[in-house]
Order: structure tokens, then sequence, then C-alpha cells
């Protein structure tokens, strides 16, 4: 047998080893979609927030994502992880009632309800898109399409700063919440109560500090650079 034929075989069992890994370069996870079609971002970002794959969902976003915009996305990871964990705590524990309560507390279940509930509006290039997330206005360019594959525009996500500690205190809120539900003696008027205080102690804060918006939900009017917009999912 020769070297070259030897050296051959030894990389084909290396390549047939990797692609059992997860982790391995170029191997596909079957829990997540080619990103090939530009809904497929939205499938993978709720598929990386049920899995808790804070990198994956990085992934999901057009470069470079380093330094404080990844920073930034990791907070809004975070938000978007314990919202989707609270709303499905909540079916889990409350089932048909969930739907009457999730209005009134910060809850988000990113189920295929909330996939279907895109709006996505492809330009005549087929290299950028504009989506309409439910129940938010049109993000217009939103997505990118690099190399073959659709990303969210990374520069649709620039958080300014008092907005980034709304967001970390919103999370801290629901995962307050979510250990109250947790607890056997759990309501739907406690959790109620619960938030109401919740409301009532960011209002004393605002009073504080006015400069920090009225609403704990991701912002929808914050101006990017370059006219580039803030998202919403």
């Amino acid at each position: 047998m020769t070297t070259t034929r030897t050296l051959s075989m030894i990389g084909a069992m290396i390549l047939v080893f990797c692609l059992t890994l997860a982790g391995c370069p170029g191997a596909e996870d079957p829990q997540y979609e080619p990103l090939d079609e530009p809904i497929n971002v939205f499938k993978n970002m709720k598929a990386a927030v049920k899995n808790d794959d804070r990198e994956r969902f990085i992934a999901l976003f057009s470069e470079p994502v380093e330094g404080k915009t990844r920073d930034a996305l990791g907070v809004v990871f975070d938000w978007l992880t314990a919202a989707h964990r609270f709303g499905e705590g909540l079916a889990e524990r409350f089932g048909d009632e969930t739907e009457q309560i999730e209005r009134y507390l910060p809850a988000n279940r990113m189920d295929d309800e909330w996939i279907e509930g895109f709006q996505i509006d492809v330009d005549e290039d087929n290299d950028r898109a504009t989506f309409t997330a439910p129940d938010r206005r049109p993000e217009e360019n939103g997505l990118v399409r690099i190399n073959g594959e659709w990303r969210i525009a990374t520069k649709a996500l620039i958080p300014l700063e008092e907005e980034l500690e709304m967001m970390k205190e919103t999370t801290e809120q629901i995962n307050a919440l979510r250990q109250h539900l947790d607890q056997e003696d759990a309501t739907i008027e406690s959790l109620q109560a619960k938030s109401r205080e919740q409301r009532r102690l960011r209002e004393q804060r605002r009073m504080h500090h006015p400069e920090v918006r009225e609403d704990s939900e991701m912002p929808d009017d914050v101006e990017a650079p370059d006219g580039v917009e803030f998202p919403g999912f």
C-alpha cells in the first residue's frame, strides 16, 4: 500500500469520525435548518433559544460579531431565553389558561405559531430581505444573504446602554417570576401580583432615572448608525 493511499484512507476515516460529532466543522445538526431560506434564520433562533445555545444564536448574525456587539447579543439571548422558558413553564403549569395570562406577564414562547407569524419580503437581487416579527413593525433590510446563507444584519441590533440595562433588569425579573412559578403554591393571581410589584419598583426607579424608557420590552424606536433600525423579536 502506497504512502499516498494510506494517508487518503486515514483522511477519510478522520472525516467520517468528524462528521459524527456535532461540533466538527461542516457537521450538520438535525435540530437546525440550512440557512438557504430566510425563514430558517428564525427557526434556528427558536432552536438556539430552546437549546440554550448561545454560540449558535450569535452565529445567526452577520459579521463582525465581537466586542461590545457580542456582549449586546448575549444580553438579548439571555432575555429571549428567560422569556421563552417562563412561557413554557406557564403552559406546563396552567395549560389552557396560559393564553389569558401571557399578555400580562413577560412570556414569549418561541413556538411554531411564533414562526408562522413572521412576514418576509426578499428584494429583487435576492441578497436582502425585510422581515416583520409577530406584533412588531417591519425591519427593512433586516436580513442579508452572505455566501448563500441568510443572516440577521448585525447593524440592525445596536441597543443603547440604557436599553441593555433595561433588558438585563427584565431578564432578572423574569427569572424571579420563574422561581415563583416553580413554587408549589404559585397561582395565576400570585404571579400577577408579583409582576405588578415588579412594575411598581421599576416605576420608582425611573422617577430617579427619567432617561430610561417606560417599556421593558425590545426597543422599537432606537436609531442605529447609517439609518438601520432596531428590530424586535
